[in-house]
């Protein structure tokens, strides 16, 4: 279940109670990062650009 495109680079390392364990490259930073969305969420735009701890913190990027 890997994409090759760089830009959406994340695959699915595990599924529990319906929850899908996204392993995915940050949209913002370029960092390996993992994220946990609804099954049913996985193959929608939005996973792909959900930032990482870092960037999520608007101390740090202010968006």
């Amino acid at each position: 279940m890997k994409d090759t495109d760089q830009k959406k680079s994340f695959y699915v390392r595990r599924v529990i109670d319906g929850m899908a364990h996204v392993a995915k490259r940050c949209h913002w930073c370029g960092k390996l990062h993992q994220v946990i969305v609804p099954l049913d969420d996985v193959g929608l735009d939005y996973v792909p650009q959900i930032p990482c701890g870092r960037c999520d913190d608007s101390r740090v990027f202010g968006h």
